[in-house]
């Protein structure tokens, strides 16, 4: 693949193979910590699972989030030995 940036855009344009297809990739940041980035590494595998191509959760969002999934783990079933 080849990557073309604009020296003044925020964006990266992503020509694929066939040079037919482009596609915009944000370049900030979406945390201000240095905690949550596993979380939307998980968030944004989880939009991408779900057919989007980006996950619209906002910082202020993590912490459902992270109980969201913390309730998911708990409840997967532990099997009797």
């Amino acid at each position: 693949m080849l990557v073309c940036a604009s020296s003044h855009s925020k964006y990266k344009s992503i020509l694929g193979k066939n040079k037919h297809s482009t596609k915009l990739l944000q370049l900030e940041p979406l945390q201000s910590n240095g905690y949550d980035c596993g979380l939307w590494v998980l968030a944004q595998i989880a939009a991408v699972l779900r057919g989007y191509d980006i996950t619209n959760m906002r910082e202020d969002d993590m912490h459902s989030f992270r109980r969201y999934l913390q309730s998911l783990v708990l409840s997967i079933p532990i099997p009797d030995m």
